[in-house]
Parts: C-alpha cells; sequence; structure tokens
C-alpha cells in the first residue's frame, strides 16, 4: 500500500529517571511503550501526562515491562529546560505556563 507507513524505533528497558523527575511525580511528555502478556510485542507509542497513574506506572516498572526510546543527550537537556515548577504561582500564572 502507497499510504502506509512503516517506522521502526530503538528503545531500552526503562530506568526510573526515565519516567519520573522525582518520587511520586511523572515526568510529562515522556514517549515509552509496554512490553505486552506475551512478552513478544509492544503496545504504544504513549506519552506520559497528567492522566497517567502513578501507581499503574509503578506496577508496570517493576515487572520491568516500559521500554523508552533511545535518544541523545541533547534531547534530554532540551526536555529539561522546557519542564515549568508550577509550585508556588497563581492559578493565572499556572494557566498562562501551560500555554506557552
Amino acid at each position: 500500500m502507497d499510504d502506509v507507513l512503516y517506522i521502526s524505533a530503538q528503545i531500552r528497558l526503562a530506568k526510573g529517571n526515565d519516567l519520573l523527575l522525582a518520587q511520586g511525580v511523572i515526568k510529562f511528555d515522556q514517549p515509552y511503550y509496554v512490553l505486552n502478556d506475551d512478552l513478544e510485542t509492544f503496545s504504544g507509542v504513549h506519552v506520559t501526562d497528567i492522566f497517567h497513574s502513578y501507581e499503574a506506572l509503578k506496577e508496570l516498572f517493576k515487572k520491568k515491562r516500559i521500554y523508552v526510546p533511545i535518544t541523545n543527550s541533547n534531547d534530554y537537556i532540551d526536555y529539561r529546560l522546557k519542564q515549568v515548577d508550577l509550585k508556588g504561582l497563581s492559578e493565572k500564572s499556572k494557566i498562562q505556563s501551560i500555554k506557552n
């Protein structure tokens, strides 16, 4: 089929700091794949967001079923620069920060 594209990705088993900024604090916008129950195929790509369950991710992580794309260190630096600390901001400031 001409309208079907195939992609491939290099992935590795996730480490704790791939998905978390701190204990119990999920890193948003992190792509990841989940090893299915058959232990041969993956679901994804998924992306962490505000609606993700920390406990569900923690269980998958313990079972060694979360994989993340291999990226270069510059991607990580760019990601860290985009993080916004919303603690102590007014609601208006939070909304403005999220829009940017």
